[in-house]
């Protein structure tokens, strides 16, 4: 949103700046903060599967969801929602690639490791359009790492996240989390 492009809730005639957030990154935030109403007859289904959180239900499924409220979390500086919403992510998305390209993001530690033993481990190579959504030096490390490690003595050897944090110390140690 841009002052000239504010961000309007027509209910209550209120127009305000998101600065670089968009109106969906926000949405998605507030739904963390504010859950939505839930009909009466799912109450009991939500209540089995809600989160066990103070940030409410958990109702998105989608990674992209949760990277929206990252992102706002990070923005304002909301360390416990932000928290929460890596745990999200780490959970509830199966791509190595997202995990890795939102833990380069925004610093996160965990999310990044988690990428790079996904890349490191699989028994498949990087694909041309994975290659083309990762950072050089994030190709250059996995592979170097798969080539020592994996590959030592002819023999595909899983490779343990410690290791991994100690080949790339200089890398993690400007991450949080």
């Amino acid at each position: 949103t841009t002052a000239a492009d504010p961000i309007v809730l027509d209910d209550l005639k209120v127009y305000f700046n998101l600065g670089d957030l968009k109106a969906d990154e926000f949405r998605d935030f507030l739904c963390i903060l504010y859950p939505p109403y839930v009909p009466y007859l799912y109450v009991l289904y939500f209540q089995l599967n809600m989160a066990r959180s103070r940030f409410g239900k958990t109702i998105f499924k989608d990674p992209n969801r949760w990277k929206n409220v990252l992102t706002v979390a990070s923005y304002y500086e909301f360390s416990d929602i932000r928290k929460f919403a890596v745990s999200k992510i780490k959970s509830k998305s199966p791509s190595g690639l997202f995990k890795l390209q939102v833990g380069r993001e925004f610093g996160v530690r965990s999310l990044l490791l988690a990428g790079y033993e996904y890349f490191i481990n699989r028994t498949s190579s990087m694909t041309a359009e994975e290659m083309k959504d990762l950072e050089l030096e994030d190709i250059a490390n996995i592979i170097s790492m798969r080539e020592t490690h994996r590959f030592l003595a002819n023999t595909p050897n899983t490779v343990d996240p410690a290791d991994i944090l100690s080949h790339f110390k200089e890398l993690f140690d400007d991450f949080a989390c």
